[in-house]
């Protein structure tokens, strides 16, 4: 553990915690989805109380601050990873890295045997931070959302 990630807990959010992770998953993609020449939608979180309900949000806590989360959904054997955030003020410190690392140890706990994500393909930085940590590019294309017409880079990392 780097000084950076000393402290920290790995657990599932709280159903009461919807507008604490709303709000770091906004601060965390607004500054992205601008590169891509949008605003996020008023009902980008719509999602969130059904995840939340379902144990599919965790954060990551220093004592009782929540500096990020993750955002999942269960595809037979696949778990998708669509939101992956850490608080502006906490990014660059190494969180999201963790945060990856215990998303896949509970995967193999659980049998899953493989993490998907999607991001645009325009944002190298993400792309090869990804690829850092194992996953592999296996399709491009447009974006399920259809908001916007940049191509995306669907990812996925096998669990062995």
């Amino acid at each position: 553990m780097s000084p950076d990630t000393d402290g920290l807990r790995f657990e599932a959010a709280r159903n009461d915690e919807r507008d604490v992770v709303e709000n770091i998953c906004r601060a965390a993609f607004e500054p992205y989805v601008a590169r891509l020449g949008r605003q996020l939608s008023k009902d980008a979180y719509d999602n969130l109380p059904l995840a939340l309900a379902q144990g599919h949000v965790w954060v990551a806590r220093r004592g009782e601050q929540t500096l990020g989360v993750v955002v999942r959904r269960e595809l037979v054997d696949t778990w998708k990873l669509d939101d992956i955030v850490v608080a502006p003020a906490a990014q660059h410190a190494g969180i999201g890295t963790w945060m990856i690392e215990r998303v896949e140890a509970l995967a193999h706990e659980q049998g899953v045997r493989k993490l998907t994500l999607d991001t645009a393909k325009m944002m190298t930085h993400l792309v090869d931070w990804y690829t850092r940590l194992g996953f592999e590019i296996v399709t491009e294309g447009r974006p399920e959302h259809g908001r916007d017409a940049h191509p995306r880079v669907f990812m996925e990392k096998r669990l062995t």
